[in-house]
């Protein structure tokens, strides 16, 4: 067994580090220039093979930005699942929905995240959103 795992540190001066193990990838909306990027590491899972450490990270971040990660239940969803054509929720169809409400109070945003997932196809997994936004 394992465990997949996304950790973030957020120090008193504003600072914000991660450390991800195979999880999916950190999106970031940078609000004073309205681009939106994601962040990835190539690091095992938790409990997979005798790893001594994990790497972590700085994320820079600025007042406004808006920091996402949504689990595997949630970029996974199929819109055909029975069928062999099938196609997935996946990161640029949540990148478009977070870019497109933004400035959504966080629990509004979190709520239209799933309602798209789940217009787009079936949920198989289980679904979870962290959203931060930077002050």
């Amino acid at each position: 067994m394992y465990a997949t795992f996304t950790g973030f540190r957020l120090g008193a001066d504003g600072s914000v580090f991660y450390a991800l193990a195979a999880s999916p990838p950190i999106l970031q909306l940078r609000a004073s220039e309205r681009t939106l990027s994601h962040t990835e590491e190539g690091q095992f899972p938790l409990g997979l093979l005798p790893v001594s450490n994990f790497d972590g990270h700085r994320l820079e971040v600025a007042s406004g930005d808006l920091l996402v990660v949504a689990t595997d239940g949630i970029l996974e969803v199929c819109n055909k699942p029975q069928e062999k054509s099938q196609e997935e929720f996946g990161v640029e169809r949540l990148k478009q929905v977070i870019a497109a409400n933004a400035q959504d109070p966080l629990p509004e945003l979190a709520a239209r995240i799933l309602a798209a997932a789940r217009g787009f196809g079936h949920q198989l997994d289980d679904q979870t959103i962290l959203i931060m936004r930077c002050l």
